[in-house]
């Protein structure tokens, strides 16, 4: 690999598989106010987008009736209480060691409050792979950009250098703001033709992306 020497990847839906576990968590939310629930796996990825509180009004909270921090971190209990539903892809570590080999530092960003999503790649027995695990300062999901700019800022990395991995359109946002190439693996929390759209290469699977990777 001579192109990229730093990956960042994302961690919701790119690494850890989760969105049967998101999909359980929003409607148990909707559920309990009276709203109509999402009805299928293919209208969540059409329309899921940060900052995910339009997402939220699109799918039916007013949150002139209650307060998004308060409904957020209802959302974290849920989902901390179902992590046992999440899994990471079975092509990740894998991945991770191939390119571990070939002398790739790696990194982690998300939406998720820091502490928490430390916490989460802990648990999957993968923390020690990483060089940083970026997370927000609070579980608002409203976006990476200025974490992710931040750690670049004091990293001294060149972004020409690095390659960014998600699955969402924001992820590409980030790469934008960055300075980095972007890549999708499409089986996390957007459709496959939301990421063509972007005009960025989308892969079907981390171990295809790996063979991009390893022989760019």
């Amino acid at each position: 690999m001579n192109r990229y020497d730093h990956i960042l990847w994302d961690w919701n839906g790119t690494l850890l598989d989760d969105l049967a576990l998101n999909l359980s968590v929003e409607n148990t939310l909707l559920t309990r106010r009276g709203l109509s629930t999402i009805g299928s796996k293919d209208f969540y990825l059409e329309h899921f987008a940060f900052p995910v509180r339009k997402f939220y009004e699109m799918v039916g909270f007013d949150f002139s009736k209650e307060d998004f921090t308060a409904v957020s971190d209802e959302y974290v209990e849920l989902y901390e209480a179902g992590l046992h539903m999440a899994a990471l892809f079975d092509d990740v570590v894998p991945a991770l060691e191939v390119l571990e080999r070939r002398g790739v530092r790696q990194g982690i960003i998300s939406a998720s409050e820091h502490a928490r999503l430390t916490e989460e790649v802990r648990s999957f027995g993968i923390a020690d792979r990483f060089i940083c695990i970026l997370g927000s300062e609070n579980n608002l999901g409203r976006s990476k950009v200025h974490v992710a700019l931040d750690w670049l800022k004091q990293s001294g990395i060149d972004p020409r250098r690095m390659a960014f991995v998600g699955d969402t359109i924001h992820d590409r946002e980030t790469a934008d703001a960055l300075g980095c190439d972007c890549f999708f693996v499409a089986r996390g929390h957007n459709a496959r033709h939301r990421l063509e759209a972007t005009g960025c290469p989308v892969f079907d699977s981390i171990k295809d992306l790996c063979e991009r990777l390893c022989d760019a």
